[in-house]
Parts: C-alpha cells; structure tokens; sequence
C-alpha cells in the first residue's frame, strides 16, 4: 500500500485538484452537496491514480537508463507489475463507478477521458506533442467536475480548461528541459531534445503568455467579478517569475519554479473563484 502511494504521489494531485474545486463551485453557483463533492474527489484521485500507475509502468524501462528517475520504485524492480496490476483494475473500476454516481454525461465521456488517460504514457514515443496531450489529461479535471455535476459545460468552462492546457505544457516542457540530452539518446519526443533548449524556454513562454489571456476570457464567460481578473495579474507574475528562475538556473531552481509555484497558482486560482462565487 505504501508502495502504491509513494507510486501515484498523491502530493502531486495539487497541480489540477484546486482547479477542480474551483470548477465544481463555478457549475453549481455555490458549494456542492457533500456527496457529489465526494464522488467528484473520488473520480478525480481514481482516474489520476490510474494515469499515474499506467505511466510509470509503461515508461519503467526508460526510467531506468535516466539517472534521473533510475530511484523509481518500478525502475528499481521494487514493485513489480503483478502487483501493480490488482490496483491499475481497482483505479479504473473506481474511477467508472464514481463516473456512474454523478451526472450521466459523465458515465458517456468517460471512454474519452480513459483514452487519453492511457494515450499520454506513450505520446513521448512518438510525438512533440506529449507536453500538450498532458494539459489535455489535467484540463479534465476542472471539466470533468462540471460534467459530474452539471452536464454539459458551458463556453466559460472550456475556456478555463483550454488555460489549463497551455498552462501544463508550457511548464511541463520547462521540467523536460532536464532530460533534454537523454531523450535525444533515447529518440524521446519532448520538445527540449527535439528543438533544443532555448528554442524550448521560447515555446513554454509563449503557452504561458497565453495562459492568462485564455482565463481572463473564461473568468469574463463564467460572469465572475473585476476581482478575479486582478488575481489573474498575479499569476501572469507568478509565470514570470517561473521562467526567470529557470534562466537563472535549471537544477537549482527546478523544485520552486515546477512544483511550489505551480502549486500556487492552482490554488491561486481556487482562492479567487470561491471569494467570487461566495463572498
């Protein structure tokens, strides 16, 4: 068991789980009732959990040349793949369950989002676009609490969900700036090997430029006030200051600028829609 969370790092569910939150206050107008709230935050840990086992198996046999993520328990043969199977059945079938327990939309996309779930693990092999498949998975969070629990989202929703998505790929290739050389040995798709690194900084720059263009618009679609769109201000700072800290030095700096700043904003952008919404 505490293989298994130390696998699926529930820590990192704080990239998207704030946004979800966020997304869940904005479909109902308010606070949810506690038991969607909690087939939400079910659907939601379920269907990361099984993204999260799905990849590190699959990329076990890379993760173990790259003296990066050599320490991985499934790179190290420390958890093996007869045990991770039971638990990628029980992710997928809890996941299906707590679709089937909120609105039934939900129940019908969920062969999209199980697609995608299954199809980023292997984007790298194959394609430049990895980083943003990735957004695309992250962005369901905040959509897929809407659908659960109110249907088809509105324009303002997919708007948010499309910041999402930039908002991932810009600082997911900023974090693949340190396998930039062994994905080049590999033949790995990320966009540092394949463009270089400044060509990268450049492209993860531009998404992130674009990221609160994009939410200024949703914020504006989903009727919220002049407040939110002040905090927007502050993550475009927030953005900012990820990229100096990159230039000012990757392997230094790569904890503040990819987890707690990135961390931040997610819960930023919580923090502004609940005031919005229920002050």
């Amino acid at each position: 068991m505490l293989k298994i969370l130390k696998l699926v790092k529930l820590q990192h569910a704080l990239f998207a789980l704030p946004l979800s939150v966020a997304a869940s206050v904005l479909a109902v107008g308010g606070i949810p009732p506690l038991w969607q709230s909690i087939w939400v935050l079910v659907a939601f840990l379920s269907a990361r959990s099984l993204g999260m086992a799905m990849n590190r198996l699959l990329d076990s046999s890379i993760d173990a040349k790259n003296p990066r993520t050599s320490h991985r328990l499934m790179a190290k043969g420390e958890l093996k793949v007869q045990t991770l199977i039971p638990w990628l059945i029980g992710f997928l079938l809890l996941f299906l369950y707590a679709c089937s327990q909120l609105h039934p939309l939900a129940l019908k996309l969920f062969p999209i989002c199980l697609g995608l779930l299954l199809v980023y693990p292997l984007a790298k092999r194959f394609t430049v676009l990895a980083h943003l498949i990735l957004g695309c998975v992250l962005a369901l969070g905040p959509i897929g609490a809407w659908v659960g629990l109110a249907g088809w989202p509105s324009e303002g929703v997919l708007w948010f969900g499309l910041g999402v998505v930039f908002w991932v790929h810009g600082f997911d290739i900023l974090y693949a700036l340190q396998d930039e050389e062994f994905d080049k040995s590999e033949g790995l798709f990320s966009i540092p090997a394949r463009f270089g690194g400044r060509t990268a900084k450049k492209i993860a720059a531009v998404s992130h430029l674009l990221v609160p263009l994009i939410w200024g618009f949703a914020f504006m679609k989903l009727g919220l006030s002049v407040f939110t769109q002040l905090g927007n201000g502050i993550i475009l700072g927030l953005l900012c200051l990820e990229h100096y800290l990159i230039y000012r030095g990757l392997e230094r700096n790569i904890s503040l600028a990819f987890f707690k700043l990135n961390i931040s904003i997610s819960i930023l952008v919580m923090l502004m829609v609940l005031l919005d919404v229920l002050w």
